[in-house]
């Protein structure tokens, strides 16, 4: 594997990032982005797929202990990575919201209240 100084200018994250959309990137290209770099000895595309290894078993596992046991990780590379898997985990707990009452759903249509032309979409037809 090349090391991100080897790679084509068009293929190190970033550019991609900016080229082809967020989208095209793979997850350890993902991981290298908020990383930002690696150390004299493991760059950071390297040292992201080691990281994402460690997500195979998903993130429940993954504590501040284990993340700064990586070689070229340390306190706050690996905050970085737990403050940003807390932040999805509470954006998406937050997409998947239970309605087990009217009340929930009158709250959820509250943001459509003030909006004067409403469009819905039949699918089913």
């Amino acid at each position: 594997m090349k090391t991100i100084n080897e790679l084509n200018k068009i293929d190190k994250p970033r550019e991609k990032l900016s080229k082809k959309g967020v989208a095209s990137l793979k997850n350890y290209e993902l991981l290298a982005i908020l990383l930002g770099s690696g150390t004299k000895d493991k760059d950071v595309l390297k040292l992201s797929k080691e990281i994402i290894a460690l997500f195979e078993d998903g993130f429940e596992g993954i504590t501040l202990e284990k993340l700064i046991n990586i070689h070229g990780l340390g306190i706050a590379k690996s905050s970085q990575i737990l403050s940003a898997i807390e932040l999805s985990k509470r954006y998406l707990i937050k997409q998947n919201k239970k309605i087990t009452k009217a009340e929930d759903i009158y709250n959820e249509l509250q943001e459509y209240k003030k909006q004067k032309t409403r469009i819905f979409h039949d699918y089913h037809t």
